[in-house]
């Protein structure tokens, strides 16, 4: 047996935790970048409800003052 065959065992439980590490820190990025893209969408409604709810109401004012 020689001193390579008494590591490899070893290498490989380095390689595996390397490659469980790089898979969470990406499944972290992703996760990220989720809800750094939900945020965005939010200041987007946020700022678009008020005129949006402004335009319902002055639709439905000139659609009751029409009857």
């Amino acid at each position: 047996m020689t001193l390579f065959d008494e590591h490899i065992p070893q290498l490989l439980g380095a390689v595996g935790l390397n490659h469980v590490g790089g898979m969470i820190k990406y499944s972290a990025k992703r996760a990220l970048q989720g809800i750094g893209q939900a945020h965005r969408a939010t200041v987007e409604a946020n700022r678009l409800l008020p005129e949006t709810l402004e335009g319902v109401w002055t639709t439905e004012m000139g659609a009751q003052s029409r009857r």
